[in-house]
């Protein structure tokens, strides 16, 4: 299980691509913005993939996002933005949100994030 502060440290390897640094960051963002305590990272996707339904990927996040009521559900609406952000940067929705091999994280249960987004 990974923490923010895990997350944060992997942000100082050198072995990161630019595009791995900046997913990273944009998780650590959106863990932040969830409303409610998430401490790991495997907890903060749990909860992101109830309130988009399942797998998370871009049309449900973008799904759920239309449906947001203002002012009560604003941070999950600044969280899956982050999450959004992140497809936006990739411009590819056939490569997974995080490279689980590469932060060490076991890859079933993970993220399911491979975008299946055409």
């Amino acid at each position: 299980m990974h923490t923010t502060e895990e997350l944060s440290d992997l942000l100082e390897s050198e072995e990161l691509s630019d595009q791995k640094r900046r997913t990273i960051e944009l998780l650590i963002e959106a863990m932040n913005d969830w409303p409610e305590d998430v401490i790991f990272l495997e907890e903060f996707l749990e909860a992101v993939e109830k309130r988009t339904g399942g797998v998370i990927h871009l049309s449900n996040t973008e799904k759920v996002l239309k449906k947001i009521t203002l002012p009560n559900e604003a941070w999950i609406g600044e969280s899956l933005t982050s999450i959004k952000v992140h497809y936006g940067i990739i411009n590819s929705a056939s490569i997974k949100f995080v490279d689980q091999q590469e932060i060490g994280v076991p890859s079933e249960g993970l993220l399911h994030c491979q975008a299946i987004d055409g």
